[in-house]
This record gives C-alpha cells, structure tokens and sequence, in this order.
C-alpha cells in the first residue's frame, strides 16, 4: 500500500489540546488523524454520484424509468385532484384541463416505456 504524508498546520492551542487528548484515549497523533482521514473520505466516496450517469444502457434504461415512475406518480395526483374537483365547477375550463393534462402525461408516459 502507498502511503503519502500529509501536513497539517493548527493554532498551537488547538495542536496542544488535541495532542493531549490522544494521550489520554493512548492513541497517537497520527493514527488519530489518520482514522479521522480515512473515515471522512469513506463518506465522501460514498455521497459521490457516478461521473458518467448515463454512460451504459442500462444506466440510462433506468434513468428514464425513473421519471415515467415520476409520471406516473404527478398523473396519479392530477387524476385524484380531478376526482376532488367541486361539482359545480366540473363544466370549467380549469376541469378540462385536467383531461388534457392526464392525456398527455399517458402519451408520455407510453413513449417512455416503448423506448425503453
């Protein structure tokens, strides 16, 4: 395993009081440090998204079935908005809409999965 060393420059205080709480837990300055280093670089491995999100199929095939769940989900919440309109306002312009928006959330939700 390569090894690279690292530097570190504090206010003499804080250096003080960090070097003597290594000693009482009897653990060295640098194994301490190190294990701090170590575990904030896991976490940060582990928060990274891929670099390249669509660079396989696969990746991508899952990418769009992402959003036509997404789709499904806002065409789910309009259908039970439309449901809930008021009775009396169910000939409005505002009540039509709801059909053309559920109509085109299905075009675009079957174009996704015939795609993918």
């Amino acid at each position: 395993m390569h090894y690279k060393q690292v530097k570190i420059y504090l206010p003499p205080e804080l250096a003080a009081s960090f070097k003597s709480l290594c000693r009482e837990e009897n653990e060295s300055v640098t194994s301490a440090l190190s294990r701090f280093m170590a575990e904030r670089c896991a976490a940060a491995i582990k928060k990274k998204t891929d670099p390249e999100p669509f660079s396989t199929r696969a990746k991508r095939r899952n990418s769009v079935k992402r959003i036509a769940s997404q789709l499904n989900e806002i065409r789910d919440a309009e259908e039970q908005a439309q449901e809930n309109f008021p009775k009396n306002l169910r000939g409005s312009s505002i009540f039509e809409s709801y059909g053309e928006i559920l109509s085109r959330l299905d075009e675009a939700i079957e174009m996704l999965d015939e795609v993918y």
